[in-house]
């Protein structure tokens, strides 16, 4: 496991005025998985997140969506506790309806992470900030329907050893409170779900993995924004082959902040979405790969296959948005975070 810094340096500002008035809550979840194999499971549309409106010039930049633990995940006898960051939250698909011209928005429009793991003791954005405006805008009463389907992934590992039940399964109760919050970050909606997961005795046998990872290049890292053009179409910066990873099983990479902001030396903070972080697989690398906005909460940023004990390499590339309005409204400092890299099996 490494860290890694990551250096910011921001100019310039204005402002922007937020709109918020929507119904937000859970449309359904399936509320149940089994584990029987130390592969873990995925929970295929385990929650689905609705947000609803009627009306006229529905228009919300911004908005965001989370998830947060509400207390340990404990077994219902009492003697064993899940490790939070084993499960994550994958999101698949939107779907809705929206009065023409309006449209709703894709996954990849809402610039969503694709994999974001629970954190124990905080709240973890599923959403960040979405590039996409909720946006229903007509001269008359409408309807507006957005939801947004998600996967709930219980990581496989050896950890399942000590959480697996004997003759009977070993039950865990997942308690889970979901927020949504607009343009100003107000509070659209909250919703409280509890999810159970019964852990078997597995039928597999447990192995264990030789995983390594380095941060070859970048780890200080700068992102220097200082002219009109870096505010206007953003600014990015590439580490070639900046993480270098062995592994004799396949794997999974995850990244967080260790602080929950950038933070300048006299103490300002600047979000930690405002930096957008890809990894691109060198040549000979078939991995697959997922970008995210920076959080302190962990996410799935690449999976791979096994290496064969030799080293596969990544480039780092860091970035901030065009005509970031966070960026704009900044003081004239550096911030900075640290970041933690993490391999685990797949």
């Amino acid at each position: 496991m490494n860290k890694l810094l990551v250096y910011i340096v921001l100019i310039l500002g204005f402002s922007v005025k937020g709109f918020s008035q929507l119904n937000f809550g859970i449309m359904s979840s399936n509320n149940y998985v089994g584990v029987y194999s130390y592969n873990g499971v995925t929970s295929t549309n385990a929650y689905v997140l609705r947000f609803q409106y009627s009306g006229t010039n529905l228009n919300i930049p911004y908005w965001k969506t989370s998830v947060r633990l509400l207390q340990p995940i404990i077994s219902t006898d009492g003697t064993k506790q899940f490790p939070a960051n084993k499960l994550a939250f994958q999101i698949t698909n939107t779907t809705g309806q929206a009065q023409a011209p309006n449209t709703i928005p894709t996954v990849s429009q809402i610039g969503a992470p694709l994999s974001v793991s629970l954190q124990q003791g905080q709240e973890t954005f599923l959403v960040p900030q979405s590039n996409a405006a909720l946006k229903n805008t007509t001269p008359y009463n409408s309807y507006y329907d957005f939801q947004m389907n998600y996967n709930l992934i219980i990581e496989g590992g050896n950890y399942l050893t000590a959480l697996q039940g004997g003759y009977t399964q070993k039950t865990y109760i997942v308690s889970l409170e979901f927020k949504a919050y607009g343009t100003n970050n107000e509070v659209l909606g909250v919703e409280q779900r509890n999810y159970t997961i019964d852990v078997f005795k597995l039928n597999n046998v447990p192995v264990e993995n030789k995983l390594s990872i380095q941060v070859r290049s970048g780890s200080n890292a700068l992102l220097d924004v200082k002219t009109l053009s870096d505010y206007v179409n953003g600014v990015s910066v590439i580490y070639p082959q900046g993480l270098s990873i062995i592994a004799d099983a396949d794997y999974q990479l995850h990244v967080k902040s260790i602080q929950a902001n950038f933070i300048s030396n006299t103490g300002n903070t600047l979000p930690l979405n405002t930096v957008r972080l890809d990894l691109i697989p060198a040549s000979g690398n078939n991995a697959n790969v997922f970008p995210v906005w920076l959080s302190a909460a962990s996410q799935k940023i690449a999976t791979g296959l096994q290496s064969k004990g030799s080293p596969v390499y990544y480039d780092i590339r860091y970035a901030t948005k065009p005509n970031d309005v966070i960026l704009i409204e900044s003081k004239m400092e550096e911030y900075s975070t640290t970041l933690q890299y993490e391999i685990t099996p797949q």
